[in-house]
């Protein structure tokens, strides 16, 4: 737990000093790093080590579980901060992968807890949903542009429009899976007993650093695909009759 916590704390000092060299993109253009995803790195690796550092003398987690939970944690994390920073479908993917397995372990970690084993359950039926979703409009788009990068993507869209009625359709899928991967973090509504039986400092990561790692690459989604290259602020490509500057302020 200790050397986690020293990981995490170089990791965040890392984070800030790479503020200094701006925005660059890397990887063939699959990987960002900008302010964006470095703002929101931070956000997700503080949450990671307040969680380690708040379940130090915890009698919820027995002794023996301490490098697991550790290692859950640092996991999820990495899925995270590389979800913030794709710029690519694939890495996207791969990214939302690392995040439900991740998750689903942390929310099953109280194995004797049948409440803790439906928490993990119902968070990877909702997370293999999420993954659905994206790579379906991964595959339409790329039957129909041959590529899956996100900025080769808004250049092929805006030369080669699609029709009114497959965007929507994209979007929608787009959307269902923002909300497939937000609805379980932590389970509210008619499953909020789910987490009964948890590690109570658990949910200081997973209510809060998930859901920031998504919603950095749904905004990644949007400023990526659907604004003009020569736009100005506030300016926004209209697709499939959807006003995108009141979807980012919703």
């Amino acid at each position: 737990r200790q050397i986690a916590l020293i990981g995490l704390v170089a990791a965040i000092l890392q984070t800030v000093l790479t503020y200094r060299f701006g925005a660059s993109v890397l990887f063939s253009g699959a990987f960002t790093v900008d302010a964006i995803a470095l703002y929101l790195k931070i956000l997700i690796l503080l949450s990671a080590a307040l969680t380690l550092f708040f379940v130090v003398g915890s009698g919820e987690l027995p002794d023996e579980r301490h490098a697991e939970f550790s290692a859950q944690i640092l996991f999820s994390s990495l899925a995270g901060c590389v979800a913030v920073s794709a710029s690519h479908f694939v890495l996207a993917w791969l990214a939302l992968a690392l995040l439900l397995l991740g998750g689903s372990l942390t929310a099953a970690l109280a194995k004797e807890s049948a409440q803790s084993t439906e928490a993990g359950w119902k968070q990877y039926a909702s997370g293999v949903l999420s993954l659905l979703f994206v790579g379906y409009v991964g595959v339409v788009l790329f039957s129909r542009y041959g590529t899956l990068g996100f900025y080769e993507l808004r250049h092929a869209i805006l030369a080669s429009p699609l029709d009114g009625e497959t965007e929507k359709i994209l979007f929608m899928a787009l959307f269902g899976a923002v909300s497939s991967a937000l609805f379980t973090v932590p389970f509210q509504g008619p499953v909020a007993d789910s987490w009964q039986g948890n590690v109570t400092a658990s949910l200081g990561f997973t209510s809060y650093a998930p859901k920031v790692a998504v919603l950095g690459l749904w905004m990644r989604l949007l400023l990526s695909l659907f604004v003009k290259p020569t736009s100005q602020p506030g300016e926004w490509v209209s697709l499939g009759g959807f006003d995108w500057g009141a979807v980012v302020l919703v």
